[in-house]
């Protein structure tokens, strides 16, 4: 008992240096991540040490936690989708490494953020070392992002069209949900460092919005702009002597937000619309502009069926090969609009739609193999460098978390992701409304805005419930909304400074 004691307290004094390792390394595995796949090396590595970092925080969580039975739950949990999903893609239950790797993505969330609640009850000072890491990763991106400019090794955020600054990481979508949800928490690591300067808190918040600029997603443009003006409002709500600083940071949001038109925002939004033109001249050629199609009239017409399965094809091929164009145009309800068919986020929705119509009801409750949800394509890419054309499979599976959580685990793990976030985002909402003079903090405003970003984000792209770079700041803010919101947590003010 002594021993288990003594090491107890070891690990509860180690948890903040523990913690910064575990969130510094989190940009060096990306950018590692990155070079790995440009020089084709497996990435065994990163993904090694990602999941000895995962082990490592669950068995030190586990070992300090007061509350075990919470561990035993998630793991009993976990297990029984797992089981269920294993049982559902059987009996043909090819590449089932892959399938099970992806699985483990999804259960990281709710493991980290086990972890992070014990780390943040267990001892204070983690809630000040995780936030000046969280301030360090974005400057680490940043100068990421800014060496690959210079040294034209920037992917950027859009490959195709060269434009948008990515830096050296591999998905665009992640990285966009990481600086969004970065933003905030550097900002109040600067306003608690600096309590009474304004140059400080106005060069971090400043960095903090430039990487989002640069970037060029909708998303973190439209997060850049909000987080200034919000963390402006809970410095005038939550702490005193802070008028300059809170007019500081809106002050960058509303100015870059103006600066729109200089963005890559403004040139994406440009390439759009020559897509789009190019697009209704194709419809226009094929004399389909104005033709209105159904059923019926595609089987007394073979020449308009032909045309329109050639116009569908020209979209989405790979789901014609699939289901046959029957169906798929069925599924379309026979749209000829471009901006339908060309939309990749909902040709990737209505395949794995598809393939959950043909599947029984285990599929349903646990999910599909996430290895089912592709097609091989032969000469159906072009190699951008060559011009030739090279056979691969086309991937399908979606670009929104919450409908992949349902693809890949079914409704009981839809259901279960679903009910923990909706209950620590409500849990948080109704112990601030109850005692908001306790709880207010500038702390818990980050987090409360860093929870939000991570919500949109699961819905609207496949970065923070699936992506576990992503994943580690939303879990933090998952776990910072309790532990803030606990009853027996002192009086926020009293720990504000002045």
């Amino acid at each position: 008992m002594k021993r288990l004691n003594a090491l107890h307290d070891r690990l509860s004094r180690l948890l903040p240096a523990l913690v910064a390792v575990f969130l510094l390394t989190q940009p060096v595995l990306d950018v590692l991540g990155y070079w790995q796949q440009q020089l084709k090396i497996p990435n065994l590595l990163t993904m090694a040490v990602r999941f000895g970092l995962l082990v490592g925080a669950v068995l030190t969580g586990f070992v300090l936690s007061a509350r075990k039975r919470w561990y035993f739950l998630t793991a009993g949990l976990l297990a029984v989708v797992s089981l269920g999903h294993i049982l559902a893609c059987l009996p043909n239950y090819h590449d089932a490494i892959a399938d099970l790797e992806n699985l483990l993505r999804i259960f990281c969330l709710p493991l980290m953020c086990l972890c992070f609640v014990t780390f943040l009850r267990e001892n204070p000072r983690t809630i000040d070392t995780a936030l000046a890491c969280c301030a360090l990763d974005l400057a680490i991106i940043a100068a990421v992002m800014l060496l690959s400019t210079l040294t034209g090794t920037d992917p950027h955020t859009y490959s195709m069209e060269k434009f948008g600054v990515l830096g050296w990481f591999v998905w665009a979508n992640s990285q966009s949900a990481i600086l969004s949800m970065l933003a905030p928490l550097a900002i109040v690591w600067a306003l608690r460092r600096w309590p009474d300067r304004l140059l400080p808190v106005l060069l971090v918040g400043l960095g903090a919005a430039l990487p989002q600029f640069f970037l060029g997603t909708r998303l973190a443009f439209a997060t850049m702009a909000a987080t200034g003006v919000v963390m402006a409002l809970a410095c005038l709500l939550f702490a005193r002597n802070r008028r300059k600083q809170a007019l500081a940071l809106a002050l960058i949001s509303v100015l870059l937000a103006v600066a729109w038109r200089w963005s890559p925002l403004m040139t994406r939004q440009q390439n759009a619309e020559a897509v789009d033109a190019r697009n209704n001249q194709y419809l226009d050629e094929l004399g389909l502009e104005y033709r209105s199609v159904n059923a019926e009239t595609l089987a007394d017409d073979p020449a308009l069926h032909a045309e329109v399965e050639r116009y569908y094809n020209h979209y989405i091929k790979a789901m014609v090969q699939h289901f046959g164009f029957d169906r798929v145009a069925a599924r379309y309800n026979y749209s000829l609009a471009p901006e339908v068919l060309g939309s990749r986020r909902l040709e990737r929705i209505t395949f794995c739609e598809m393939l959950m119509e043909d599947a029984g009801l285990l599929p349903h409750l646990f999910g599909l193999n996430v290895m089912d949800m592709r097609e091989f394509m032969v000469n159906g890419f072009v190699n951008l460098k060559t011009g030739e054309k090279v056979s691969g499979y086309m991937i399908f599976d979606v670009e929104n978390d919450f409908h992949g959580i349902y693809f890949l685990t079914g409704w009981v793990g839809l259901a279960l992701t679903a009910a923990c976030l909706l209950w620590i985002g409500l849990r948080a909402l109704w112990r601030f409304l109850r005692d908001w003079k306790r709880c207010g903090s500038l702390e818990l405003a980050a987090l409360a805005l860093c929870y939000g970003y991570g919500m949109i984000y699961a819905l609207l792209t496949v970065s923070t419930l699936r992506r576990n770079n992503a994943s580690v700041y939303f879990a933090l803010a998952l776990a910072g909304l309790l532990v803030l919101t606990d009853r027996n947590r002192p009086n926020a003010a009293e720990q504000q400074p002045d």
